[in-house]
Order: structure tokens, then sequence, then C-alpha cells
């Protein structure tokens, strides 16, 4: 999926809205996700101007006493004494503006990850009763945007290292994982994800909601200097490279009523490709070339999906 949003400026301070056309990855999360990359979490930056300027901004809660957000399991069939309804697929960010906080990162790639942080019962979220035997860990590690941290052992070394944006540090939870959420043959399967991926160089494609931790922030390199999570990780696997996209319109600055002609190419996946699209102001197209006027003055957002043979977008 490419998305152009004119004016260019309007994409830092805007809510973001690129949906997944995969769905949920995992049969208890019922939200469809939202495509980013980490730096639009970090909206480029650290510290509390990154919780200030990021459009997720303030991320999950949940408003029972003694409950942590990033623990908070989805409705459905649930442990006694749960407490409904989980997390939001959506919520009003800082800015007022409604922002999708159930995402999805493509392409890439992870650091080595412990089990930390052992519990033998649910939290108070979710309603603090006994795991039933046996406790259970959080299954912890960061994950980091090749294209911005091209060597992660040497990236993020003080607040003002521009690596950091590209690095967000994601859990598979302990509360997840005794609820069966996430486990053996899951979704979010921290054993396979152990021994079937290669922190030196798997890349890889992850869903979560996003969290901000204010208690690892901000002072921690290992945080990357900020409180944002994927916490909960809902899903990972590993990346296939699907079809790419990209589009031209003439002219580049329409008057109203003017027609204007797109032009979609696709690259990579398999091909045929099937290409699809939406002009923000309810039209849709199909194929290599559409043309529309807006009636109106205002920025539209223009989205070209394509999708390859093999059914990847």
């Amino acid at each position: 999926m490419f998305i152009l949003i004119v004016p260019l400026a309007q994409i830092a301070f805007g809510p973001i809205h690129a949906v997944s056309a995969a769905g949920s990855w995992n049969p208890k999360v019922p939200c469809t996700p939202i495509t980013v990359k980490i730096s639009d979490i970090t909206a480029g930056a650290t510290g509390s101007t990154s919780f200030s300027n990021s459009p997720f901004s303030p991320g999950i809660t949940t408003t029972v006493s003694g409950g942590v957000a990033k623990r908070w399991l989805t409705p459905g069939s649930t442990p006694s004494g749960w407490h409904s309804p989980g997390p939001a697929c959506t919520i009003t960010n800082n800015k007022g503006q409604s922002q999708g906080v159930f995402v999805e990162i493509d392409g890439i790639e992870r650091a080595s990850a412990v089990y930390e942080d052992s519990s033998s019962s649910y939290d108070a979220t979710n309603g603090g009763g006994s795991y039933g035997g046996g406790s259970r860990n959080d299954h912890t590690f960061n994950a980091f945007d090749p294209a911005i941290v091209s060597d992660y052992q040497n990236s993020c070394k003080s607040s003002s290292d521009s690596t950091c944006y590209g690095r967000i540090h994601i859990e598979i939870d302990h509360d997840w994982q005794a609820a069966g959420y996430c486990g053996a043959g899951s979704a979010c399967d921290p054993a396979a994800l152990d021994s079937q991926t290669n922190s030196a160089s798997t890349i890889m494609d992850f869903q979560g909601f996003v969290y901000w931790d204010g208690a690892s922030c901000c002072s921690a390199q290992d945080h990357s200097f900020s409180g944002w999570e994927l916490h909960p990780l809902t899903g990972w696997r590993i990346h296939t490279a699907g079809p790419s996209a990209s589009f031209t319109s003439s002219p580049s600055s329409p008057t109203v009523g003017q027609t204007v002609t797109f032009t979609g190419s696709a690259s990579g996946g398999t091909s045929p490709y099937t290409l699809a699209w939406t002009f923000g102001d309810g039209a849709t197209g199909t194929g290599v070339s559409a043309t529309l006027s807006y009636s109106t003055s205002a920025s539209f957002t223009v989205t070209l999906t394509v999708t390859d043979s093999k059914g990847l977008t």
C-alpha cells in the first residue's frame, strides 16, 4: 500500500490510518491493524517530546484501579474475574483526533530476547486471580527499522541520537500467555520466535497495541530513551516480500474541477497485479490509470493498493 497525503507536511501531525489488508493474525484480537513505521510512533524524537508529538499519545490505557493497560486482555473467553472490555482498537489522542492503536509494523528486525518479570497470577486489570499452576514470564526484546538503524549494537547511544527514533521495545506479555492468547501454537509464540528467527538477520512483521510505559521513560538506553512499547505483542511472522506500489499524478497542483490523472505501477511479489484506488473524497477506481476531478479545495488522501497473484498487498 502506498499512501500520499497532500500537503506532505501534514503527515507528522495528523492521525495515521493506513489499514493493513491482512487483518489481525491473532483470533483473540477483534481489531483491524493500521500499518505504521516505528518512527511514526516515536514521532522522530525521544523522551517527553516523543510522547507529546506522537499521534499515538497516550497509547492504550485502563481505568481499572491498580491495573496496567499493557496486560489488558481482549474481550472473549477469559479468566474468572476479568474486567471488560480490554484494550480499545482506537483512542482519542492527546490532540483530540481519532487514532488506531492496534498496529502492524512490517519489515523490521529484532535484537536478542530475554525472559523476565515472572508472575503466577493475573494483573489487577484481569482480575488478579491465580494462573492455576506455574508461572509465566514476559518475553521482551527491542525491534528496529533497518532503514534507520544500520548497526543496532552501536545505535541509540544518547537521547539525541536519531537512531533511537527507529527502535521500539516489544513484549509478549505473561498474562496473555497464561490466558492462552499467546504461547505455544499461537500467533505470539515466544519459543517459536527464539527458535525460528535470528536476532541478527531475520526480517519480521509484528502486530500489537501501542503503549506508553512512563516507568521506563526516559533515561534508559536499552529502552531507547522513550516509553513507547508494543505491549502487548499479539502476533509476529517472518516477513514475506510482497509487491511494492507507487504512483504519479498530473497536474501536481490541480485546481477545483480540473481533471487529475493518476498512474500507478507495481513491482516485486508475483505478477499479475490488481490495482485499486481510493481518492479521499469517497470515489474509488481500479486499473493502472484513473482520473478524477475534485469539487472542493481541501487535502485528500489518495491510496493505491496493489495485490499480487498470491494475495499479498
